[in-house]
């Protein structure tokens, strides 16, 4: 164990004071160069030059393939999007899609893996319409979508929601896939919008950007019936483990200004280190090929972010869930098991 924690010891002494410098550089010199190598690629490079375990916590999956001691724990935005439209599918017979995403990096990414797994499995997207970051108004991308041109008053236009004699939308697609990403608070002025062009009983697919407690109060949220988004990490979450986690999160950090309760990146990080101090309590995994090995060979753990194992090349498995919107909070969607 002391083995690992001076080659960890090491590799952290060496990326702060040496690549972690360079890189720091770079961006002050980045007009007169660009740097071939990111701060996470170089940290990834110093743990495969000594030879040690590391496990990174970035959504890039490239990671883990930069080298055989390079491990990468976190859902992807290609699991994540894969996923839900593996439940539409399969579970919901959708086969027709439009898509309404933002754009922003992460809303441009799962619109590509989207339109590529549609495309693999021979579903359709029918109409796909880009939303800018606090955008006010939808009409545009909604009139798209329904095929309804609609002309308001000035006053129809600020009580959107109260509008009547909507007509019929000409729905030739069986899903919504909503993307939200990091915009959250964009899908409150897109509720309204879904009540006013008659899509209220319309199938919503949600990506983890749903999972805001917030949106259970957002206008017209009611008035969605239909409503499925995906995840791993859910702290709201009746299992004992998340309970215990969260209550010891609240118990250690209440205290501080600002105190918003655990995210995902809190719960990957509670998994990894809880699983590597698992390992290393074992006299046969202290020693940083045998962590290595150990890593690679280690079942399907539960940790509160869900079931989690790594794959050969060192990228993550994670199990995703999937929750729908009830009254006044999330409900999980059990999908059904070989027995059913």
């Amino acid at each position: 164990a002391m083995q690992c924690t001076r080659a960890a010891l090491l590799t952290c002494r060496s990326l702060g004071l040496r690549r972690l410098e360079r890189c720091t550089e770079g961006r002050r010199s980045q007009a007169q160069r660009v740097r071939r190598f990111t701060c996470l690629e170089a940290a990834a490079a110093e743990a495969e030059a000594f030879k040690v375990p590391m496990i990174s916590l970035s959504v890039t999956t490239s990671i883990a393939d930069l080298g055989d001691y390079v491990f990468r724990n976190n859902i992807s935005w290609e699991q994540e999007v894969e996923a839900l439209l593996d439940y539409a599918t399969e579970y919901l017979q959708a086969r027709r899609f439009v898509v309404l995403y933002p754009d922003s990096r992460e809303g441009r990414e799962k619109l590509r893996v989207f339109w590529e797994q549609a495309k693999a499995i021979g579903a359709q997207i029918q109409n796909i319409q880009r939303y800018e970051n606090s955008q006010k108004s939808f009409v545009d991308e909604f009139e798209s979508f329904t095929g309804i041109r609609r002309y308001r008053t000035d006053e129809e236009d600020a009580l959107i929601e109260k509008q009547e004699d909507r007509g019929m939308p000409e729905q030739n697609f069986d899903a919504i896939f909503l993307i939200a990403g990091d915009q959250t608070q964009d899908l409150e002025i897109i509720f309204p919008y879904l009540e006013v062009y008659g899509l209220e009983d319309s199938l919503i697919l949600g990506d983890s950007g749903w999972n805001n407690p917030l949106l259970l109060f957002a206008p017209k949220r009611e008035t969605i019936r239909h409503v499925v988004f995906t995840d791993s990490f859910f702290p709201r979450s009746e299992a004992q483990e998340v309970q215990h986690f969260v209550a010891e999160h609240e118990r250690f950090f209440y205290r501080y200004q600002g105190y918003i309760g655990p995210t995902a990146y809190t719960a990957y990080a509670y998994d990894t280190a809880k699983l590597l101090l698992q390992l290393l309590t074992q006299p046969a995994n202290q020693d940083p090929d045998a962590l290595r090995e150990a890593l690679l060979n280690q079942p399907p753990t539960q940790g509160v972010a869900g079931r989690f194992e790594f794959q050969p090349n060192g990228e993550v498995w994670h199990q995703m869930n999937f929750w729908t919107m009830g009254r006044n909070r999330f409900v999980p969607i059990s999908l059904p098991t070989a027995e059913d």
